[in-house]
């Protein structure tokens, strides 16, 4: 009565775990990669009387997702700069929204001011208010075998861009 239950149930794992295998093989799954394009100052003041610190940052980052039949949904994302390891501005926001298969994502986006007067304190500004509104563009782009290329990846189709402010 065992040795049949026992053989049902690995007859049941054994047929899940092909299961699992045949999936992964049909879709092959891989993580998006980001992509910092581009980082400007655009204010950065120190006060020394009172050892306030106000920074400034305006980032492109490119998010490329290199899957052939899977699509990504962002729900949050959030940016911010770091510097030897301490956050020097707030979090910002980044919109939510889909990435279709092999689709570039590029977002612009200035993140709030932070304003401290300790190391401590940046790090613990937390999320604020974005900067300015964030710009999305979505672009297919043909399958590379160098993603990491500077600049925006060349379009072939490239899809309406939407602009929307959180």
């Amino acid at each position: 009565m065992f040795r049949r239950l026992f053989a049902a149930f690995l007859l049941l794992v054994i047929v899940a775990l092909l299961a699992v295998l045949i999936v992964w093989l049909v879709l092959r799954p891989t993580k998006p990669k980001f992509y910092l394009q581009d980082a400007s100052v655009v204010q950065f003041n120190l006060t020394s009387g009172v050892g306030l610190l106000t920074s400034v940052f305006q980032i492109t980052l490119s998010s490329r997702n290199p899957n052939d039949r899977i699509g990504v949904y962002y729900d949050r994302i959030d940016a911010y700069v770091l510097y030897k390891g301490q956050q020097i501005t707030a979090a910002t926001a980044l919109p939510p929204g889909y990435q279709g298969h092999n689709d570039v994502t590029v977002w612009t986006r200035t993140p709030a001011t932070s304003s401290s007067t300790s190391a401590s304190a940046a790090a613990s500004a937390g999320r604020s208010a974005p900067g300015s509104p964030a710009t999305t563009t979505s672009r297919s782009t043909a399958p590379s075998s160098s993603p990491s290329t500077a600049g925006t990846p060349t379009a072939t189709a490239p899809s309406p861009t939407s602009t929307s402010g959180r």
